[in-house]
């Protein structure tokens, strides 16, 4: 069972994307820019300042498998979605975004939670750049095919994550997710539609408390196996 819920009354995890087309008047390098900041406004005025990438090279993507990378999260989406192919080595990066996009890639994502929180901001987070992507490059996915992206994404990244997170976060509300203990993994997710006064009764108790404790799902399994074995 699970629930999507607001934080401070705003969704905390987001992203937006644009294409930025070359130049016709002059030859342009084309490059992927992003942009992470704490909040989708974030602008001088806040406390902490947006910090920005800018790659211009297929070999600066080489390390999406390591979860400390900088911006690990977004190239592993950009490896598996094939925006990027690390296979494709005499093809440089300005030549496959301008046969994937026509153009530089600008992303910016948001988080307003803390690294490591246990609230799926991970998965959540790649479920946002996998929209994004998928959409800039004319691919339109179902919520389904989205929620089984993030899971590969999650292997790319070797943080070996499940797939309760980003069920949370793509489906809205209360829902209800099974899978049978087999594979290939069958998601089958239900939608439970309550009324208001019991969303009211919810909404008004309610409370998230930030422990301060942080780990990835990459840990948390190496534990569970240590206890294990």
């Amino acid at each position: 069972m699970n629930v999507a819920i607001l934080v401070n009354g705003k969704k905390p995890i987001g992203a937006r994307g644009r294409i930025i087309n070359m130049s016709k008047s002059a030859y342009q390098q084309l490059s992927i820019k992003i942009t992470m900041q704490e909040s989708s406004n974030c602008d001088q005025d806040d406390e902490s300042l947006p910090v920005s990438f800018e790659y211009f090279d297929l070999n600066d993507f080489k390390d999406y498998n390591k979860p400390q990378a900088t911006c690990c999260l977004m190239k592993a989406v950009f490896v598996f979605t094939k925006l990027i192919d690390l296979e494709k080595e005499q093809t440089s990066l300005n030549e496959q975004l301008l046969e994937k996009l026509n153009g530089s890639l600008e992303l910016v994502t948001w988080t307003g939670l803390p690294h490591g929180s246990g609230l799926g901001t991970s998965s959540i987070l790649i479920s946002c750049v996998l929209k994004i992507v998928w959409y800039l490059m004319g691919i339109e996915v179902s919520d389904e095919t989205l929620s089984y992206g993030v899971l590969i994404v999650e292997q790319l990244m070797t943080t070996n994550g499940g797939w309760q997170d980003q069920i949370g976060g793509v489906y809205g509300g209360f829902k209800l997710t099974r899978t049978k203990n087999s594979l290939p993994l069958e998601i089958s997710v239900k939608q439970i539609n309550l009324n208001k006064d019991f969303i009211d009764l919810i909404n008004d108790r309610l409370v998230l408390v930030y422990t301060g404790i942080t780990r990835l799902a990459k840990d948390l399994l190496l534990n569970v196996l240590r206890y294990r074995y």
